[in-house]
């Protein structure tokens, strides 16, 4: 019974001894030792396979851009209506809406009695007026020798200018319509009249057809001469005061990547009182010939310029709103809100704490981190 107690105690010992030589389950295990609780860590790799870029903010120079609206047209006199300058039936329509037409060519060709009795008043006229001038001429020399009485040459001489008239008011109408008087004066009656292009450009559209009876104040043919475009843009009238003759402004045409530089070449003077908005004018530097009259196009007119601090836009990430950047410390990242102003074309002006104004943060890859921050990176 002794020997059995001394044996027992004997392995409580060593039991003992042995789970005093034993680590405790927290001794000996390495943990990993991570950054604060609030920063983002990243290895070197993951930043480099991200293509995260490290940087500070600038004070750099920013333009202040003016947004508006307007279309691509031309000049009063690069637009034309043709219309017919007498009542007449439409014996030809040439041509078709889009197709190129230099100036002078043949439109349309019209007939009408009209035009056939303008012609026969017109040599009534002037033959009456050859017989009152050898009249009057006769007359006159009876007068001089009292042969006839006074008031029978003032009746001729008031007969001759009274058609003299007549005879001047008809050769000018037919001027007009377009006919040549020196040909009817010679005998040649016309029945035919041709509408001819007024400029050289494109038919942008026709409102008639053959066999049509026609009024002077019918619009026929439109056209448009693209040989020099340019821009008419709306800018409110409140912001209308900002813009200087010479100020740069860029456009485009929504859903096209091509931008076109260009220059404010007039201001308007007067309020449109259904849009409030003032007509800006403005020249390209190079016109796009390939855009049409009529284009709609969005621009930014460049009004005035200062230095701000700015950061580029691949800096700035959105969290739950609010703009953020990632600013470094040590080996991990923490988010700092800041606030944002104007955009100059890849930089976005920014208000940051004074406390990071000079450190180093994330200029490329900010939504990368983002990502990071709410779990959207992490294994």
């Amino acid at each position: 019974m002794c020997i059995n107690k001394k044996i027992l105690f004997a392995l409580c010992l060593i039991a003992g001894t042995w789970a005093c030589s034993q680590p405790s389950s927290k001794e000996g295990v390495t943990e990993e030792v991570r950054p604060e609780s609030n920063g983002i860590f990243l290895t070197s790799e993951q930043l480099d396979m991200a293509g995260v870029e490290i940087g500070r903010a600038e004070y750099r120079p920013m333009h202040n851009y003016l947004e508006c609206t307007g279309k691509i047209e031309v000049p009063p006199q690069n637009r034309a209506s043709i219309h017919s300058p007498t009542k007449g039936f439409i014996k030809e329509v040439r041509f078709l809406e889009g197709e190129y037409v230099k100036k002078g060519t043949v439109l349309a060709v019209l007939s009408h009695p009209d035009l056939i009795r303008l012609q026969r008043e017109l040599m009534e006229s002037k033959n009456q007026l050859d017989w009152l001038a050898q009249e009057l001429s006769r007359k006159e020399t009876l007068a001089q020798n009292d042969a006839i009485a006074r008031k029978e040459w003032e009746k001729t001489i008031f007969e001759h200018k009274s058609e003299k008239a007549r005879y001047e008011g008809v050769r000018a109408e037919l001027s007009l319509i377009g006919l040549s008087v020196d040909k009817i004066e010679a005998g040649e009656i016309q029945r035919l009249l041709y509408l001819k292009a007024p400029v050289n450009g494109y038919i942008t559209a026709i409102h008639t057809h053959m066999g049509e009876l026609v009024d002077p104040g019918k619009p026929l043919y439109e056209m448009v001469d693209p040989g020099h475009i340019h821009l008419e843009l709306e800018v409110f009238a409140k912001d209308a005061i900002s813009v200087r003759q010479g100020e740069l402004l860029e456009c485009w045409v929504p859903g096209l990547d091509e931008r076109y530089s260009a220059k404010v070449h007039m201001v308007g003077r007067e309020i449109n009182q259904a849009t409030k908005t003032v007509r800006v004018h403005g020249h390209f530097d190079k016109e796009p010939g390939h855009l049409l009259p009529g284009t709609y196009v969005q621009a930014q007119i460049t009004t005035s310029s200062d230095s701000v601090w700015a950061l580029p836009q691949s800096a700035v990430a959105l969290e739950n709103g609010a703009a953020v950047v990632f600013v470094q410390k040590g080996e991990y990242f923490e988010m700092v809100e800041i606030t944002t102003g104007r955009q100059d074309g890849e930089y976005v002006a920014v208000e940051l704490p004074p406390e990071i104004k000079d450190k180093l943060l994330v200029v490329k890859g900010a939504y990368y981190l983002k990502g990071a921050a709410t779990g959207g990176d992490e294994e």
